[in-house]
């Protein structure tokens, strides 16, 4: 196994962290805020962190020179073009806006882990669509990557995919031609979304900005949370495994930090075995190449002097017993997400040849 010196992005515990598995698809009941159906009004990224909005606003479209969706090599884009914009963004998580006639619907059914809950309110928001206005769509698609992105644990995060199949499905039976437009911009907007936050090349990458540990902690979590969801739709059906390719392909070869690894777990265990499924490649190529770019890279990784970019990257020291200066215990948790990728990656890839 190759030897890992990737670096966190924040200063890792006495204690590896743990990660819980996803769990079986069983939803348990849970309580609902009230949405104040008195109130026509609301806040649409209200708690979101202000770099999930910039990124949500501004999708990221970075180049993959020499590159196909069906091969691992990936070359790097020899001009990026980097945004220089200066918006407020932060007022956005303040920004109060008239509460559309179908909000009522989404704000319940992202608040419940009752599939009878995301097809009653899908069915609804569907049909509320014949007097839609510009802009109605293009609200849902935020709101279901701004709702994803603060999700606290699995279950929530699994239940947004779930009410996203749902309108997904009733849009495609109801309305053919918002169902295009729905699937098209959801999953353009969230791969933009997802790339700025951890591609290199853009500058509003968790690897590029000088955060405090307060802001990147949130934004991290945001970030990861959005691996997750779109591991989510792939597994429901939304997204397909070439959708998502790119983003792996790009995670797998800026892995310069543990994280780059926890969000190519994230992804791989929220999609399941759909993204090793069946298709017009070799598969079993497809999974061997995979494995070697990924141990290619964590290797280099090992002989390299990862340069220290901002505050962020700055690993904490502490000062032993015998006044001796020592680093942080940062190889652990790499270790273990790397090995869990390839026991994830063994699993699902096998099951998705059994099919």
């Amino acid at each position: 196994m190759p030897s890992l010196t990737l670096r966190p992005f924040l200063s890792v515990p006495s204690k590896s962290p743990t990660f819980p598995k996803v769990s079986k698809r069983r939803w348990p009941l849970d309580g609902r805020d009230d949405p104040a159906p008195g109130v026509n009004t609301f806040k649409p990224y209200q708690d979101v962190p202000e770099e999930i909005i910039r990124n949500v606003k501004n999708p990221w479209r970075p180049s993959f020179a020499n590159s196909t969706s069906t091969s691992w090599a990936y070359h790097e884009s020899s001009d990026p073009v980097l945004e220089t914009r200066a918006e407020p963004y932060k007022a956005y998580t303040e920004q109060v806006i008239q509460k559309p006639s179908w909000y009522i619907h989404f704000h319940v059914a992202v608040r419940s882990t009752q599939p009878e809950d995301h097809e009653s309110r899908a069915k609804k928001i569907v049909k509320s669509a014949e007097d839609w206005c510009l802009g109605d769509l293009s609200l849902l698609v935020h709101l279901f990557i701004a709702r994803a992105a603060i999700c606290e644990d699995e279950e929530p995060v699994l239940a947004v995919g779930s009410f996203a199949q749902q309108v997904c499905y009733y849009f495609e039976n109801n309305n053919p031609s918002y169902y295009t437009k729905f699937v098209n911009q959801l999953g353009r907007v969230l791969i933009g979304t997802f790339l700025a936050c951890w591609d290199r090349d853009c500058e509003r990458s968790l690897a590029r900005l000088p955060y405090t540990e307060h802001q990147t902690e949130n934004y991290l979590s945001s970030s990861l949370n959005l691996a997750k969801f779109m591991g989510a739709l792939v597994g429901y059906g939304v997204l397909t495994p070439a959708d998502i390719k790119p983003c792996v392909r790009l995670l797998v070869h800026q892995a310069t930090h543990t994280e780059y690894l926890m969000a190519i777990r994230e992804l791989l265990t929220y999609a399941e075995d759909r993204f090793w499924k069946k298709g017009s490649y070799d598969r079993e190529n497809d999974v061997s190449e995979f494995l070697q770019r990924l141990s290619e890279v964590v290797s280099s990784s090992s002989a390299e002097e990862i340069q220290v970019q901002s505050d962020v990257d700055v690993q904490l020291q502490d000062e032993g017993d015998d006044g001796t200066i020592t680093s942080p215990p940062c190889m652990e948790p790499g270790v273990a997400v790397y090995d869990e990728i390839l026991e994830l990656v063994d699993h699902f890839s096998r099951a998705a040849a059994d099919k």
